[in-house]
């Protein structure tokens, strides 16, 4: 399958995205009829609860995107967080006795796939490059001492593998993508150490490079005011970063800054969308049903009002 029939597909089947009108009658519902709405709606499949429903839909949304992407290599890139998720706990629970068995569904690598490389080095059922991948992490893991470190090394071993795979023909929609990922994973990094009272060497720890943003605006940042903090990332984005920190100087409120970043990257990659010889629509309708998905989880918790919600 082509980019242009594979974003014809996408084109047909956008307008099945939640609108505002269905959001607004979800949010008048009690939580016994919400559900029910939601299967109305012919939203996800049978389940008991509202986690249960969300995962089956973006679980269908997996295969769908396996089902016309003309380069699954690409497509399973969007995936690659699951498999951090994952991958942090298998090895946590390994080197530390963590009880946390979950696993994220969603992903590139089966659970009984990565208990055999993480637990038995066997990576016969592996992709070569996940196994490669895992192969580096457990090697990197071997001197690591706590839990936090374990999840530094796993991130940036993540990422560089998705900026080793990008394609070397630049896609500018992909690039843009994990570009802008990478570059609001680190603010929200910095504003959380930040607010926990750590020095820049711990962020520098934690510091994911690929981004547009160079960790010397991190460094210069890091100490600053508020001000001035906010004017050294005003070249980047159209000043939509510095925008987002100032807001979040008023509120201090990081789950808002959060937010604000999830809709930051789906109105950028909308100059994508229509891109019928590239990937760009197939990201910007991935990324819509990710905030949908966030958008029904924000409903039914009963925390947001209407207009909080993110729009694609």
């Amino acid at each position: 399958m082509n980019y242009p029939y594979a974003n014809g597909i996408i084109s047909a089947i956008e307008n099945r995205l939640f609108d505002r009108n269905q959001y607004a009658k979800l949010y008048k519902m009690d939580k016994d009829d919400f559900i029910k709405q939601l299967l109305d709606y012919g939203y996800g499949r049978d389940g008991n609860s509202i986690e249960v429903i969300i995962e089956s839909e973006l679980a269908q949304l997996r295969r769908f995107l396996d089902e016309i992407s003309p380069d699954s290599h690409l497509t399973d890139l969007f995936f690659i967080e699951a498999d951090a998720i994952n991958i942090k706990a298998a090895f946590k629970n390994k080197f530390f006795a963590s009880r946390n068995v979950f696993f994220m569904t969603g992903g590139n690598i089966t659970s009984e796939d990565l208990h055999l490389a993480v637990f038995s080095e066997d990576y016969s059922t592996l992709d070569k490059n996940y196994a490669g991948l895992i192969k580096e992490i457990s090697s990197l893991l071997r001197e690591i001492d706590n839990p936090h470190r374990l999840s530094t090394t796993v991130d940036k071993a993540i990422y560089r593998y998705i900026f080793k795979h990008l394609p070397l023909v630049p896609n500018l929609a992909l690039k843009a993508y994990f570009q802008l990922s990478v570059d609001t994973k680190n603010i929200i990094t910095m504003v959380r150490t930040q607010a926990l009272g750590w020095e820049i060497d711990r962020f520098a720890e934690m510091f994911l490079k690929g981004g547009l943003i160079d960790f010397s605006v991190f460094m210069a940042a890091y100490s600053a005011t508020d001000n001035i903090l906010i004017n050294l990332f005003k070249d980047f984005y159209q000043e939509k970063i510095s925008i987002g920190l100032k807001r979040y100087s008023q509120n201090r409120n990081i789950d808002s800054l959060e937010r604000y970043f999830e809709q930051l990257i789906i109105n950028i990659m909308k100059n994508y969308r229509y891109d019928s010889f590239g990937i760009g629509p197939i990201i910007y309708y991935y990324l819509a049903k990710q905030a949908e998905a966030n958008n029904i989880r924000l409903i039914y918790s009963g925390d947001e009002v209407i207009g909080d919600l993110t729009e694609y």
